[in-house]
């Protein structure tokens, strides 16, 4: 589960194929989004609430929705599960892991890869930035 940065939404996955926001002052349902995933195992708003972020297994994707409008405004292809996905505390980047091995960043202006970094770990579960960016 993840509150937006105004703690106005909270989304979870509510089942093996949709991830469900709630508004926080009336508890109702604001949207339902059908995924492809076998379980969302991943869920984050960037810093100004603008964008949700999520991804898991089975879709090998990592999605991000505009909270204004509630559509997709991106897809990346990743090659394996997605356990985590972070924004930069500036909201500038979004990082994900995109394959057993590696780590993606994306410029959330322009959508484009900035930059693929390798690992040695067999799987990469946990992304963070440090405070400062």
């Amino acid at each position: 589960c993840v509150y937006s940065p105004d703690g106005r939404f909270l989304t979870y996955p509510s089942s093996r194929k949709k991830v469900t926001t709630v508004d926080t002052f009336t508890w109702q349902v604001v949207k339902e989004l059908e995924s492809d995933y076998s379980t969302v195992d991943s869920c984050v708003y960037s810093p100004d609430g603008r964008f949700l972020t999520f991804g898991g297994d089975g879709k090998k994707v990592v999605t991000t929705v505009d909270t204004s409008k509630w559509q997709v405004v991106n897809e990346f292809q990743a090659d394996g599960n997605v356990s985590c996905c972070v924004y930069s505390p500036d909201g500038r980047f979004l990082t994900y892991p995109s394959s057993r091995k590696k780590v993606t960043t994306v410029d959330t202006f322009t959508w484009q890869v900035v930059k693929e970094l390798e690992s040695d770990y067999s799987t990469v579960d946990s992304c963070v930035y440090s405070p400062d960016g």
